[in-house]
């Protein structure tokens, strides 16, 4: 099994990222559980089910609280309070050689 540093740098790197309309803003279109869901359900069997139980657990014990829907640890569809989150991430459970 990989580490938790291996799996949020994969799972990043696979996030679907649009352009807004006026192709200013990058967006996500769905939450990162959801996105570690398409990882686990991919035809490429990006990660196995222990791998996708692990990812969720960590996203859920470490997000940030979004006020307004406890649902989301972010505003929806924001990609880069995310994508800050995961760099802190990646860097916090990087091992220390």
């Amino acid at each position: 099994m990989r580490t938790m540093h291996e799996l949020l740098i994969l799972l990043r790197g696979n996030i679907k990222i649009t352009k807004s309309w006026f192709g200013l803003r990058q967006r996500i279109g769905r939450g990162l559980c959801l996105e570690i869901g398409l990882l686990y359900s991919s035809c490429d069997d990006l990660i196995n089910n222990e791998e996708y139980c692990l990812l969720c657990s960590y996203i859920n014990d470490n997000r940030p609280f979004y006020e307004k829907d406890d649902s989301y640890g972010w505003k929806p569809t924001l990609w880069k309070p995310r994508l800050k989150w995961l760099n802190e991430h990646i860097e916090r459970t990087r091992k220390v050689n």
